[in-house]
């Protein structure tokens, strides 16, 4: 029945046509809605018209989704599969957990950016964040147009925050086991996992033989090579656009445009999970391990560029939660980073950019008008 299923998935890939003749490039869109709790797709650029040959990549990319699927998630899952993580969490307190090399890479990368990401001693960034999360029981009252739910603010949300410390994870690599020292405490990596994913899948991608193709995992993307000869144009959405009335229209859905090759780009934002209470209040999803509420900061979105889209992952929070100016004089220390931030200043929409962007980022003009303004490079 899985086979089946799979033929069925793979045979609805929609092909788009480059050029007319045989020899030349389409694109096949590849669809994997099933892993992460969000939409993961991949487009390959390539002349292959073998049915086998392209059923075979599908599988190939679904075994790795599947497989960090089953090391990282945390959420209830219908199988009841007990992945590697949900092992470390319920023996928080209790016992080290044997893991694979795989969740020992992710985790000692999330806990660099928690390190990265310290002011006056505590991790803006920490992959402990997760018992106070779950106290806002987000994944039940996330608030959309189209589902309205009235959510509140948890009562008491201090007695959970001793439990946020990425100090407090301790990892053997000769033993290859991750503990957590204090019982209750929790490890959620999905502020970094997504971007080691794509990573992976461009890795097997080059190993088949493509150069040309775009990984999106959860918006976690990746261009690899180029489009018509050129880089890929790399549209970044605008916040808020569903509450417009021409939220479908292309001249209003973004508010600035890219050409990228073999970059990553990673997008946080405050803008599209979050809580609104009865007083039409919104809480974000992205919160301060110091308050255990969400960051105050004035931080719309910040979309990062590098070369490694788990870098990418891990600083897009890290900035987000650092705010403008301690987060550009991050991105102005560390090579090969570049940045864009949306800040909202009372009914204004400010879009600041690093340095290296000047001569690529384009402003969409069209959104002037919702209120966007362009600043240009922070701080000249």
């Amino acid at each position: 029945m899985k086979k089946v299923l799979l033929l069925i998935n793979f045979f609805i890939i929609i092909i788009i046509l480059v050029g007319c003749k045989s020899n030349q490039s389409k694109i096949y869109d590849l669809n994997f809605d099933m892993y992460y709790n969000t939409i993961n797709n991949v487009k390959i650029v390539t002349t292959i018209e073998n049915e086998k040959q392209l059923e075979k990549v599908y599988q190939g990319i679904e075994e790795i989704l599947l497989r960090n699927d089953r090391l990282f998630n945390v959420q209830t899952r219908e199988d009841q599969y007990k992945t590697e993580l949900m092992l470390v969490n319920e023996n928080a307190g209790i016992k080290p957990v044997v893991v694979s090399d795989e969740v020992i890479f992710v985790l000692k990368k999330a806990l660099e950016f928690a390190k990265l990401s310290e002011v006056e001693g505590v991790a803006l960034f920490d992959p402990t964040i997760a018992p106070v999360w779950d106290y806002w029981n987000f994944t039940e009252f996330y608030y959309s147009i189209h589902n309205p739910i009235i959510g509140s603010v948890p009562d008491h949300i201090e007695e959970v925050l001793p439990l946020v410390d990425y100090r407090k994870v301790v990892i053997d690599e000769v033993e290859k086991t991750v503990f957590l020292q204090i019982e209750g405490m929790r490890l959620d990596l999905g502020g970094i996992v997504k971007g080691y994913v794509a990573d992976c899948l461009r890795t097997y991608l080059q190993q088949q033989g493509f150069h040309d193709a775009v990984i999106d995992i959860g918006k976690n993307i990746i261009l690899m090579g180029k489009h018509q000869g050129k880089g890929w144009k790399t549209s970044l959405q605008t916040p808020y656009i569903e509450r417009y009335s021409y939220s479908q229209e292309e001249q209003m859905y973004y508010y600035g445009r890219l050409y990228l090759s073999d970059k990553t780009i990673v997008t946080s934002g405050v803008y599209e999970k979050y809580i609104m209470d009865k007083d039409q209040k919104e809480y974000h999803h992205i919160l301060d391990p110091r308050t255990g509420f969400p960051f105050d900061n004035s931080v719309i979105s910040v979309s990062v560029i590098t070369d490694s889209s788990i870098d990418a992952d891990g600083y897009s929070t890290t900035l987000l939660a650092l705010g403008l100016e301690m987060g550009m004089e991050l991105v102005n220390q560390t090579e090969n980073l570049e940045v864009i931030y949306v800040i909202r200043n009372n009914d204004k929409y400010q879009v600041y950019i690093s340095k290296g962007l000047l001569d690529q980022f384009e402003f969409n003009e069209n959104v002037r008008s919702l209120g966007y303004e362009y600043k240009g490079v922070f701080g000249e």
